[in-house]
């Protein structure tokens, strides 16, 4: 199971965009887009980016339709509550938006 430790940027639709470092130092970037959910996990964010023209993720599940990007806590999270552990006072959506900036 993927344990999410610190969440630095979530929000925003069409894409929903969460980007997080684990409890094992690794980052995590999750996005909703068109119906997509998926994430990927690397080192670093740097090499994601790398390996980002690839298209490479490392879970990606169509859980909505064609035009769905809006994420909402109780759609996304039982796809998710398996394979990533967010901190228990998180939650996903759309509306709210984790600024990196407020976070110092």
């Amino acid at each position: 199971m993927i344990i999410i430790k610190t969440i630095y940027s979530a929000g925003g639709a069409c894409p929903y965009q969460l980007e997080a470092k684990t409890n094992d130092g690794q980052w995590f970037y999750l996005r909703y887009r068109n119906g997509m959910l998926r994430y990927a996990i690397a080192p670093s964010s740097e090499s994601w980016m790398k390996r980002k023209g690839d298209s490479v993720y490392d879970y990606s599940k169509k859980i909505g339709d064609d035009l769905d990007g809006f994420a909402n806590h109780n759609t996304i999270y039982p796809h998710l509550k398996e394979l990533v552990k967010f901190p228990e006072d998180f939650k996903i959506d759309s509306n709210e938006i984790i600024d990196p900036l407020e976070l110092k």
